[in-house]
């Protein structure tokens, strides 16, 4: 058999309560399902891993996640709640699980030291930052390739870990010019450069 280790193995929480973020992309009568698929990490997921013969899942927190936060100390908050969480999973089933840590990625000081802490005192292997940042404001977006991240980049190769960045929708604030037409919308549109607001008149 070959051996798999499966990547994007998403789980969500409720202490903070961030799995509703997930509601969004379902139809309401899916969603209890799709709710307790992201709450389960011990039993109907172990289950599903040895049906398909995955020895190893390296867990991350549901999108948007963290990076929707707009306010600073809450992103901070949370992100740290939740990797606390991530690491007390893992250490049930460290044979089987790994876990990627969120970020606050709106505190650039604050990212750096959390995924310092991440890997070096609960023991995750990387990070999972969700596409772009809400900082401050709902609507202000923040890429990761913004000189303020640079203490961040510099934390992420002293620590020799990866930083896996995963889509999110863009901002439909900001993509007036794709309303109406929602087969576009997905990962591969996610992966795009959004647009600047075109100036009003």
């Amino acid at each position: 058999m070959v051996h798999k280790i499966a990547l994007e193995e998403h789980f969500g929480a409720t202490d903070p309560n961030i799995v509703e973020q997930s509601a969004a992309y379902f139809r309401a009568d899916a969603w209890p399902a799709h709710r307790d698929m992201l709450l389960d990490i011990h039993d109907s997921r172990l289950q599903l891993m040895d049906e398909c013969g995955i020895d190893k899942a390296v867990l991350s927190l549901l999108s948007p996640g963290i990076q929707s936060l707009h306010d600073p100390a809450q992103a901070v908050d949370w992100a740290q709640r939740l990797n606390d969480y991530a690491a007390k999973q893992v250490a049930h089933r460290p044979d089987l699980f790994a876990s990627f840590a969120a970020l606050p990625m709106q505190d650039p000081a604050a990212a750096a030291t959390e995924i310092r802490r991440a890997v070096t005192e609960l023991g995750l292997v990387g990070a999972l930052v969700n596409g772009f940042s809400q900082v401050g404001d709902e609507g202000a977006v923040v890429y990761l390739d913004d000189p303020r991240y640079a203490e961040f980049w510099s934390t992420v190769e002293e620590l020799d870990v990866p930083v896996y960045l995963h889509p999110r929708d863009p901002l439909e604030s900001t993509t007036p010019h794709y309303h109406g037409h929602p087969w576009l919308y997905g990962s591969a549109w996610a992966f795009s450069v959004e647009p600047e607001p075109t100036p009003s008149a």
